[in-house]
């Protein structure tokens, strides 16, 4: 109980033998108000309860394999069908990962991580204990869906080492420049960047990033959809941006569509495909070059 008789978010791991370590684990990041603490501990807490998965299945746990191997492994995913949870295991799991390799961790991305802890936490102990199994639904804390989704896709990004230029107010840059939203800054991914030529009565429309390269012309287009639906859904929308970019730039950059937990890419060079991660903006500027000599080739 906390003081002035709360429940503490963890109160029902309490005196479990099962969940003892995981308990412990989780009291202290229910505690601490250090962002990159919590998202340390989120992950460290969620090691334990994945421990305690494999107790109860009588599965003998590999300390050898990475928190990568195990999340996606026939264990979990049998135990945790649902892809839209088991990507938010690997947010917490990242955000704990980014501490270790000295990447800040913001208060909202250790938030998250600590909502998407303690909603586990609750599928592990109601699945195991409790004998009608209730489906637990992903809580968000005190944010909204778009602000979870843009947590995400931000926190992903600067895995890639992206810069995220915010979409409201300014944000400054390691360099110790400030800069306004809106602006097209090269070398970083800028957030609500407008392309003319849509289909709509204004004839404008609005990318909810564009990744731009060193020479500030945009290498890549990410268009973010709600999480209440597949990812498939923004393909369109960003073929169009793409479009646009053409029109201006006499190329279509790279084109992303994710809804947060979902990342697939258009690149003109293979088939539209899901991909675990954001490229960097080495790996996008090679790519870049390597569809322009593809469709060279294909010109002759």
């Amino acid at each position: 109980m906390r003081e002035g008789g709360f429940v503490a978010d963890f109160a029902f791991l309490e005196n479990k033998a099962l969940f003892s370590e995981a308990y412990a684990l989780c009291v202290k990041a229910e505690a601490t108000a250090a962002f990159d603490q919590k998202a340390v501990l989120c992950r460290d807490a969620l090691v334990e309860l994945i421990k305690a998965v494999y107790v109860s299945q009588k599965i003998d746990y590999s300390s050898s394999a990475t928190l990568v191997e195990i999340i996606n492994g026939p264990v979990i995913s049998a135990f945790v069908p649902d892809e839209t949870m088991r990507m938010a295991l690997h947010f917490i799991r990242k955000m704990g990962n980014n501490v270790k390799h000295s990447i800040p961790v913001k208060k909202r991305e250790a938030d998250l991580a600590y909502s998407n802890l303690k909603t586990f936490a609750e599928y592990v102990y109601n699945w195991i204990l409790n004998p009608d199994k209730p489906v637990i639904q992903l809580d968000y804390g005190h944010f909204n869906e778009a602000q979870t989704r843009k947590v995400y896709i931000d926190a992903y990004l600067e895995e890639a080492g992206w810069k995220v230029i915010e979409p409201q107010g300014t944000t400054t840059l390691p360099d110790g420049t400030v800069v306004k939203s809106g602006s097209s800054i090269a070398g970083c991914a800028c957030c609500e960047i407008p392309v003319t030529g849509m289909n709509n009565p204004s004839g404008i429309g609005f990318c909810d990033y564009v990744l731009y390269g060193r020479d500030g012309k945009p290498l890549a287009i990410v268009e973010a959809k709600s999480v209440q639906h597949q990812a498939l859904v923004g393909q369109k929308q960003v073929k169009d941006y793409g479009e646009c970019m053409r029109k201006q730039y006499g190329y279509v950059p790279i084109l992303y569509y994710t809804n947060g937990y979902e990342i697939y890419v258009i690149d003109g060079i293979y088939p539209a495909r899901k991909i675990a991660a954001f490229h960097t903006l080495g790996n996008l500027m090679k790519r870049m070059k390597q569809k322009k000599i593809q469709n060279t080739i294909l010109e002759l």
